[in-house]
């Protein structure tokens, strides 16, 4: 087979463009073995995979970061990479120092109500804001932006100090209540309850996403009757709403 790729050929790519080199690939090591010793040269190495699609995500990121000027036709950079990590990371500090002062007060009557799904006031509400602003941790504009991003200051405060998992298994002590339950459909619903426990609440759709559609490709519809999938998405409404009064 070497015998034949290296036999020449005049005119291969065109006019005056004869074969000029050929490609080895000697994975038994045959030369080797055969004493061998051909004159080599060392070719060029191509971009690993990791170095080609990290270029490509920058590419992505620096396209994603332009939008056109319809009236001018100019390209407006409109946030650097580097700024939008600066957000992120702000944003992830302000939510962990105010996971802290709240674990710091969980006792504290207007921090237990979201915890434990007790309805909030807007008399609440006001409280948690007046408690968060005197504690110093942010500014008034990241906690406005962190309310708009939740829907409000107390989804907010519920995604930061969960919900209590007795409270979360009570929630759905009328939904279980008389029906003989399957294995799948106990599992499925003590997901509902990891879920509530770290993130506070749940949107109907990521039923539909693993890992519980990891139980059925079909999400709640392949566990569930029609009639109890929308007492179940009833019941994750209600709980939502009562911390985003």
């Amino acid at each position: 087979m070497i015998g034949r790729g290296t036999r020449l050929r005049p005119d291969l790519f065109g006019p005056g463009q004869p074969k000029e080199f050929f490609y080895i690939f000697d994975y038994c090591q045959n030369l080797e073995f055969f004493s061998q010793n051909p004159e080599t040269t060392d070719g060029a190495l191509g971009e690993s995979l990791g170095k080609q699609l990290f270029t490509s995500r920058l590419e992505l990121i620096s396209a994603i970061d332009r939008k056109p000027d319809v009236s001018t036709g100019h390209v407006e950079r409109v946030q650097e990479p580097a700024a939008s990590y600066d957000v992120a990371m702000t944003e992830a500090h302000l939510r962990h120092e105010l996971a802290e002062l709240l674990r710091q007060h969980e006792n504290h009557l207007t921090i237990r109500k979201p915890r434990w799904n007790m309805p909030l006031t807007p008399a609440d509400l006001g409280e948690l804001e007046r408690m968060l602003v005197e504690a110093g941790v942010g500014t008034s504009a990241d906690l406005s932006r962190a309310k708009q991003e939740s829907s409000g200051l107390g989804l907010f405060i519920r995604s930061l100090v969960g919900m209590d998992r007795e409270a979360a298994k009570q929630a759905f002590g009328q939904f279980l209540a008389g029906k003989a339950q399957s294995a799948n459909q106990i599992e499925f619903i003590n997901l509902i309850i990891d879920h509530l426990t770290e993130h506070g609440a749940i949107e109907p759709g990521l039923l539909y996403e693993s890992p519980f559609t990891d139980i059925n490709p079909q999400g709640p519809e392949g566990i569930f009757t029609s009639e109890q999938v929308d007492d179940l998405v009833t019941l994750l409404q209600e709980i939502r709403a009562r911390a985003a009064a």
